[in-house]
């Protein structure tokens, strides 16, 4: 697993105009095809008069899926600048989409990738960008004497603690980092005297 992977957590918009062209950027956080799909559509609904929709995303935890289209301008000038400008900052699980109203000028290969890769830029840098990192989620059981002792162990730590559920047992659902993971380990071990065993169940990025 990567050690972080960087996308946005919100929309990003951005606007220019260069001889005419107008560029409207917009910029979202998408985890599949379906869902860039629907942000396609919906920025060919926000602008319907729009000459070209040119848009650029990267999905996945190791960039499985990255994809690009010039929306009707010349091959090369409008996705693949959007692309560069996404791979370059290391972003993934973002989709950015540039509608163009054409204003009368050509502004030659040259110019359109400047303008589709600036608005592109600036519709990210609009967005917050969030920085997630691997992490699993543990469950352990404990003797109900323990839990006091546990419970404050748990709030003073950087170990979130996602669900207490009380049975014949006690059992929890920890989320740990990866940095955190062998100290969490050895803690645990510790307090209970080895009676806990974590079970991991899950692992992702938060």
């Amino acid at each position: 697993m990567p050690n972080e992977i960087r996308s946005i957590a919100t929309l990003g918009e951005s606007f220019q105009e260069t001889k005419n062209s107008k560029f409207h950027g917009y910029a979202a956080r998408v985890c599949d095809e379906t869902e860039a799909a629907t942000e396609i559509a919906a920025a060919k609904a926000r602008h319907p008069g729009a000459s070209a929709h040119a848009y650029a995303y990267i999905i996945g935890q190791n960039n499985e899926t990255m994809k690009f289209h010039d929306g009707g301008e010349p091959g090369g000038t409008a996705g693949l600048p959007m692309m560069e400008v996404i791979k370059k900052q290391g972003l993934t699980d973002v989709i950015c989409i540039v509608s163009r109203y054409y204003g009368g000028t050509h502004l030659g290969a040259g110019g359109l990738a400047r303008a589709f890769g600036l608005t592109c830029a600036t519709a990210l840098g609009n967005a917050e960008i969030k920085i997630l990192k691997p992490a699993t989620e543990y469950r352990f059981t404990l003797p109900y004497p323990m839990h006091g002792k546990a419970a404050h162990w748990l709030e003073h730590s950087p170990f979130a603690l996602l669900n207490t559920d009380f049975a014949a047992e006690i059992t929890l659902l920890v989320r740990v980092f990866a940095t955190d993971d062998e100290a969490f380990k050895q803690q645990l071990s510790e307090l209970t005297n080895g009676v806990a065993a974590p079970e991991s169940i899950n692992e992702g990025y938060y």
